[in-house]
């Protein structure tokens, strides 16, 4: 009896060991993509900020009797895209402030923001992937992404030289374009991850169920 004892007590310190280092591995994938969300994020809102203040500051100027923008510029394409990446920038800082002080806190920020943390990457990946395809379907010429890749901005943009550079916001734009996919990428890429350590988890604990029940059978019983 005595000798089962051990072995049950040893099988248990090992399989909480397990699980732990399961647990630390759930938490710091989950630190990985939010530190990458958190960047993706901030560059996407830098670059499309330059785009909208460069816009703001030089609609109104005239040369050869029009602007350097479209005549009905369109803007909420820019609009959604910064007010998501600010959005996720903000929650990924308060994620990761809190991540410097411990784990378990960084989890108590996640689970009042969102109650359940599969809710929060799964609502994560739809609202980019729905930005991406606005910030795209929005490219239709009028927009500042789409007009500064177009063949009449190239035109004109000789009499706004030094005032406009269409090309870097043409880049500008392709660059966020890519920025606002690979935000929802990586987060399926880590939610994927972690649901199979997630399993790996709960195949432990089965495994050490399976042993204490086998532990506690008597010779005869078997």
């Amino acid at each position: 009896m005595k000798q089962e004892a051990e072995v049950t007590e040893g099988w248990g310190v090992q399989s909480q060991s397990s699980i732990q280092k399961l647990k630390n591995k759930i938490r710091l994938l989950r630190l990985v993509s939010r530190l990458f969300g958190t960047v993706l994020a901030g560059a996407t809102l830098y670059l499309e900020s330059r785009t909208l203040h460069t816009f703001a500051t030089t609609h109104t100027v005239k040369r050869g009797n029009r602007g350097p923008w479209a005549r009905q510029t369109t803007l909420w394409p820019s609009v959604v895209l910064v007010a998501a990446s600010g959005i996720t920038l903000f929650f990924g800082l308060l994620t990761m402030m809190a991540y410097t002080r411990s784990f378990r806190s960084a989890d108590r920020v996640n689970f009042y923001g969102t109650i359940i943390t599969t809710t929060i990457e799964a609502a994560h990946i739809t609202i980019w992937i729905i930005v991406a395809v606005l910030y795209r379907t929005g490219k239709t010429g009028h927009d500042l992404w789409g007009w500064a890749c177009s063949p009449l901005a190239k035109k004109i943009e000789p009499n706004f030289e030094g005032l406009v550079d269409f090309s870097r916001v043409c880049k500008r734009g392709s660059t966020n374009f890519a920025l606002s996919i690979a935000n929802p990428a990586v987060t399926i890429l880590n939610l994927c991850i972690w649901i199979l350590v997630l399993q790996r988890m709960r195949y432990v604990k089965m495994q050490e169920k399976q042993e204490q029940r086998n532990s506690t059978l008597a010779p005869g019983d078997c």
